[in-house]
């Protein structure tokens, strides 16, 4: 049977549908309970950093009265900045005040990291029938930077959006310190908000990784006079100092004055911190700033008291313990870097047995004649940011560091007073300008500062070896150009680089592969410090202070406490073989401080190859996690090799056999180097710190199957240490 349905029951119901379906007729908002965004167009001159040149308001006005207010400016940096009002009022659809922004700092903008407070005042009108959206036009004054720019605002209002009494309120502060002090942690704050109430807090530093992930270390704190509105939240709490700052003094309180503002999902925080001890303040309080959101659900699982599996506490171990028997050097007392006067008949010997001459002839290899002569050879290659040398020859093509990689070293194992006469003439080659064989390390001019500090180490390690065997004149003059060390560097020579910007002032974080490589320098200072040409004491003292701050940030927040890079493993080994370790040692050597036996944080910047480390297709490989990089080990370069080199240097001795066990079962068969594939001061390295005379041992016999780097919860497994097979991994194919 058929069923007919007329056109008019048809539309009919058509009618029906479309009227259930279509929006309701947009009404009017209320301009007294809404959220206001005012654009300031152009508040600057001259180029962005990116985007434009504006400042973005966004108020929250809650029955006519101010309820919060930040703002944003993507062309000046990335941070969230406050506005506090003066003056403010809103007339039906007219808005207008005076304002305080306060422009706050990002780990890169402005250079001096300090806050800009620009007075502000503006009026607008809306214009529009009944649309949500209202377009908001008018004028703006603002003092920026002490000047007054007057320009045209526009905007909008919408809705306030709601449902954030049950979150986590969280921001990451930038700290605003001294002006001109080294780079401080970022602090990741979070408060777990119900309702007006501030449930559960934890502090701790922030750790950015280019591998797509960020992190902090949360250690819960008891929030007290807790306040918490639909827009603002605030509490204090204290902490041990070492909670928000790895080198701080274990014994020193934190007191923290905390503020969330929230618009929308946005969020800005800043706090004021106050440092006690024994009850009383140290130094003056300072603030952080920074961007923040409300996203998370505030649950037992976001809450880090609950959450007892790491970081519930700081840590309050030392860094560093004093070196038994330890003798200061004096000032114009040489070699003292990596091994003392006291210690040169046992190199002498080292150099005798069957390994030591494999490494001498290998240092040789890599210098000029079979170490006979100096360079003639020149890299021909501008000095650039940018790997674009040709395949120059090896040992025959100078570098930075024939100066102390070879010459200089072939006089402390022989006594001949010629190798000292090439190491200065090699000196002069770098002061003269000529650049290396990869034309990123020059002296003179180096790619950025991270490849700079490689370099000053470099001479200041030939200024070590050598110094009873140079005229006076000469060696006062490289201790001068150390410690006035300033060249231009990258392409265009905009920017200098010197000692105190390396010392924690180029912007780089802990988690960034340069950090490490900075910290080059502060072997070339205990080189210099005391000596007769060194005459800025007082500067390079409070130099190397802020580079011994630094090992306990890279040690906690770049490499974590077994090894991993927040970067992944070849920019870890960037950091390792281009200064930290090299500093390290020098600390241990001419300082009496010793970083490396209390933790297992600096050592296991080398133990992480045991456990890594196997043999496929021939070639020693590991299962590569980072922003760049592959599996391969067997670099060649600066950054790529010299881990045992070093690495015998970094570690306890309970730990060499392992290490050597697997240098000779996955590295040496491919390629026999000593870890100096290169460059000659690696070979100079390898003979200083490589456990001559003692047996390797398979590691199952010393080490576990199974370690966890605690910070970036990074997990290395084991079956054993024999073959292909030894670790799996899901981009691998096991292979014999």
């Amino acid at each position: 049977m058929t069923t007919v349905v007329s056109r008019t029951r048809i539309l009919s119901a058509a009618c029906l549908l479309i009227a259930a379906i279509a929006p309701a007729r947009a009404q009017e908002l209320d301009t007294r309970t809404c959220m206001w965004h005012v654009r300031l167009v152009s508040v600057w001159e001259g180029k962005a950093r990116k985007g434009t040149r504006d400042i973005d308001i966004y108020l929250i006005v809650d029955g006519g009265k101010w309820a919060s207010g930040v703002a944003t400016a993507r062309g000046f940096n990335k941070s969230v900045h406050f506005v506090d009002p003066d003056e403010f009022k809103i007339d039906g659809k007219t808005i207008s005040g005076k304002f305080k922004i306060t422009l706050t700092p990002d780990a890169w903008v402005p250079k001096d990291r300090q806050p800009i407070e620009c007075p502000a005042e503006f009026s607008g009108e809306l214009s529009g029938k009944g649309e949500l959206k209202k377009q908001l036009q008018g004028t703006y004054k603002v003092v920026f930077q002490g000047e007054e720019r007057k320009g045209k605002l526009y905007g909008g209002i919408e809705p306030i959006k709601t449902g954030f009494e049950n979150k986590v309120w969280g921001v990451s502060l930038n700290q605003v310190t001294v002006a001109d002090a080294p780079r401080a942690e970022e602090i990741n704050i979070r408060l777990g908000v119900l309702g007006d109430k501030v449930q559960w807090a934890s502090v701790g530093p922030w750790m950015r990784s280019a591998l797509g992930y960020g992190g902090y270390i949360s250690i819960p704190f008891e929030p007290r006079e807790t306040k918490v509105t639909p827009y603002v939240a605030s509490a204090k709490g204290t902490v041990p100092h070492r909670a928000i700052s790895p080198p701080a003094d274990p014994v020193e309180m934190c007191e923290m004055e905390i503020e969330i503002v929230r618009v929308q999902g946005l969020a800005g925080g800043r706090t004021k911190f106050t440092v006690t001890k024994d009850g009383k303040p140290v130094g003056k309080p300072w603030w952080g700033f920074g961007r923040g959101e409300l996203a998370q659900e505030n649950t037992s699982k976001t809450n880090p008291a609950k959450n007892k599996l790491w970081h519930n506490k700081a840590d309050l171990d030392p860094w560093w313990v004093p070196v038994q028997g330890f003798v200061p050097p004096a000032p114009g007392e040489h070699p003292r870097l990596f091994f003392r006067k006291s210690g040169i008949p046992a190199l002498r010997k080292k150099a005798k047995t069957k390994e030591g001459k494999q490494i001498v002839a290998r240092l040789r290899r890599l210098l000029a004649g079979n170490g006979g002569k100096v360079p003639t050879q020149f890299n021909p290659t501008p000095p650039a940011n940018h790997m674009k040398s040709p395949n120059l020859p090896l040992g025959e093509t100078f570098t930075t560091w024939h100066a102390m990689g070879g010459c200089r070293f072939l006089y402390v194992l022989t006594g001949d007073k010629k190798y000292a006469e090439m190491s200065k003439k090699c000196v002069e080659y770098a002061f003269d300008g000529k650049i290396d064989r990869d034309n990123r390390y020059g002296w003179s001019h180096p790619g950025t500062e991270f490849r700079a500090g490689s370099a000053v180490t470099g001479i200041a390690t030939a200024y070590d070896f050598c110094y009873d065997a140079w005229p006076k004149k000469f060696r006062d003059k490289v201790a001068q150009e150390i410690q006035d060390y300033r060249k231009p560097c990258k392409d265009d020579n905009t920017e200098f680089v010197d000692l105190k910007k390396m010392a924690g002032r180029t912007g780089y974080p802990p988690s960034s592969n340069h950090y490490g490589a900075h910290m080059g320098i502060g072997s070339a200072i205990l080189a210099i410090l005391g000596d007769p040409g060194a005459r800025k004491t007082d500067e390079l003292t409070l130099r190397l202070k802020e580079l011994e701050d630094n090992i306990p940030r890279i040690l906690s927040h770049g490499f974590g406490d077994h090894g991993f890079y927040a970067e992944g493993h070849h920019p870890g080994r960037i950091s390792s073989n281009c200064g930290l370790s090299e500093f390290l040692m020098a600390l241990r050597c001419s300082a009496g401080r010793d970083y490396i036996s209390p933790r297992p944080n600096a050592q296991w910047q080398a133990l992480q190859w045991v456990m890594l480390l196997m043999t496929r297709g021939g070639k020693p490989m590991f299962p590569h996690r980072g922003k760049y990089g592959d599996d391969n080990f067997d670099g060649g370069g600066m950054s790529h090799s010299g881990d045992f080199a070093f690495g015998f240097g970094i570690v306890e001795e309970k730990y060499k056999p392992a290490m050597l066990w697997v240098y000779e079962n996955f590295v040496k068969p491919h390629r026999f180097t000593y870890g100096a594939n290169m460059y000659p001061h690696r070979a100079v390295q390898a003979l200083i710190n490589w456990p001559i005379g003692e047996e390797a041992k398979n590691p199952e016999t010393i080490m576990k199957k199974a370690y966890v780097d605690k910070v970036h919860g990074f997990f290395m497994n084991r079956n054993q240490w024999k073959d292909g097979r030894d670790i799996l991994h899901p981009r691998w194919r096991a292979t014999r």
